[in-house]
């Protein structure tokens, strides 16, 4: 399908867009989804729609989560791939090509409960 160990960045906070991806037989109707392993039911927090992409498009493929940002904690995980499937439901488990990663940069967005004080030195 793919060259192997391609490496795409997303930002958490904002909606992720990965593009460049190169391979043989890249189809429109393949799906890719982000998971903590490839085969393996076990889609990371923060990804909307368990990690699964809404678009992968063919040659150059592109993979998008849509309109909504992710709020995955910073971190790397794995960008796995599944033909263009026979049925709308492929599961996670059926996604075991690892063909590179998806690094995300800055903070979980959820249960952030901390407050930082800026204070000058000598004061207080």
């Amino acid at each position: 399908c793919c060259r192997l160990s391609q490496t795409r960045t997303c930002v958490s906070g904002r909606t992720c867009r990965l593009e460049g991806f190169t391979g043989d037989l890249l189809s429109s109707q393949d799906s890719l989804q982000v998971l903590d392993s490839c085969g393996r039911a076990s889609s990371p927090d923060g990804f909307p729609q368990d990690g699964l992409s809404v678009q992968a498009a063919g040659i150059g493929l592109l993979a998008t989560w849509g309109t909504v940002p992710i709020s995955a904690a910073a971190g790397m995980y794995r960008l796995c791939w599944f033909a263009a499937p026979s049925s709308s439901c492929a599961v996670a488990d059926e996604f075991r090509v690892d063909f590179g990663a998806v690094v995300v940069l800055g903070l979980a967005q959820r249960g952030q409960d901390r407050t930082c004080i800026s204070r000058a030195l000598g004061q207080g």
